[in-house]
């Protein structure tokens, strides 16, 4: 009795989510778009996104499967909502930016085990200066929400957030209004990534699961994600935010399909880069087999990370991890073809779980 509550808690508030998500839609839906979503678990932006039709709609991961998919790892929850013990954790088997300090309210405190004195917010600017290009993010939370890319430019004696410009004072001020945020290490892109569009940081996100028959982690699915003139520093794909995604061949590594959602909300196939003209399409990505073999091999070491969305950034030493995400977003995979479609063990993986 009490599972079955527990189910239809669950299946309300995650109709909820998706009710809200309907309210922000970037993109303008007629009524039987809206209703052919909001039946099947989507919102409208996926309709659109997808081109779902009555016929198609089921053999996608809705939204809802998406949501529900975060009980796969709700016994590790901590790993993933955490950043500072995921990067403790996972330090140990692949490379991940270095945590420097943690911010909240104005009191700064180092991570490092060689100090625990807690510094001004004056000494992390003189930090700022020193590093020239930081990364601000939440302790918790996901999906980009947040993150500030901090640049100082000691020709002006400015401070950039995000590309905004702020003066000494400015800055201060902003991050003594920060609460519960990391400072850590900006990772340097590979000449591969930024070749692809050098204002952004262009990471690529990929999907791992264990195989509940075998035990053994594979690689669902895996896409480049592109930043552009809208969205740098950043890379965001989906509802409206005007980044790219390209297919990467789990085999070879080669970009394959290419896609940008366009002005009305619908998938356009693409090979270059829409700023800069840059043929993207056939690219490889460098490192390849051992980001495969480094991110499997992680899972096998740590079999509680059931379900994975790897945010990867690849570096000219081999790449490091940036996020990982427990219940990942699989837009920037179905705008090519329904994540199901990549392997059939995909959809047993759901089964298995009760992903309904």
């Amino acid at each position: 009795m009490l599972k079955t509550l527990k189910y239809a808690f669950q299946n309300v508030t995650i109709f909820k989510t998706i009710l809200q998500q309907e309210k922000k839609a970037a993109f303008e839906t007629n009524y039987k778009e809206k209703y052919l979503g909001l039946r099947h678990g989507f919102n409208s932006e996926k309709v659109l996104m997808y081109g779902l039709t009555k016929d198609n709609v089921d053999t996608y991961i809705s939204e809802h499967r998406r949501y529900r998919a975060k009980r796969i790892n709700e016994k590790a929850a901590h790993v993933f909502d955490n950043k500072l013990i995921t990067e403790r954790i996972l330090k140990a088997f692949v490379s991940v930016p270095e945590c420097y300090y943690y911010l909240d309210g104005g009191k700064v405190t180092p991570l490092s085990t060689e100090s625990h004195e807690s510094l001004s917010v004056d000494e992390l600017m003189m930090f700022i200066r020193r590093e020239q290009k930081l990364i601000l993010k939440p302790l918790s939370g996901g999906s980009g929400t947040g993150v500030q890319v901090v640049v100082y430019d000691d020709k002006r004696d400015v401070y950039f957030t995000n590309n905004k410009e702020n003066s000494a004072q400015d800055m201060t001020a902003f991050l003594k209004s920060l609460n519960n945020y990391l400072v850590t290490e900006f990772a340097k892109q590979s000449d591969y990534s930024a070749s692809l569009y050098p204002e952004s940081t262009n990471t690529i996100r990929v999907l791992t699961m264990v195989d509940p028959k075998t035990n053994e982690p594979f690689i669902a699915a895996a896409a480049q994600r592109i930043g552009t003139e809208k969205t740098k520093p950043i890379d965001n794909f989906g509802g409206g935010r005007g980044g790219l995604s390209f297919l990467v061949d789990l085999e070879t590594g080669k970009l394959s399909q290419g896609a940008r959602i366009s002005s009305n909300g619908r998938k356009e196939a693409i090979e270059r880069h829409p700023d800069t003209q840059a043929l993207l399409l056939g690219k490889t990505v460098p490192h390849w087999d051992k980001i495969k073999r480094d991110l499997l091999n992680t899972v096998t070491k740590n079999p509680y990370l059931k379900y994975v969305g790897w945010d990867i950034l690849v570096t000219d030493e081999g790449f490091t991890v940036i996020e990982i995400n427990s219940f990942s977003g699989v837009s920037v995979f179905q705008v090519h073809q329904p994540l199901t479609a990549f392997d059939p063990r995909v959809e047993e993986f759901y089964q298995y779980h009760n992903i309904h």
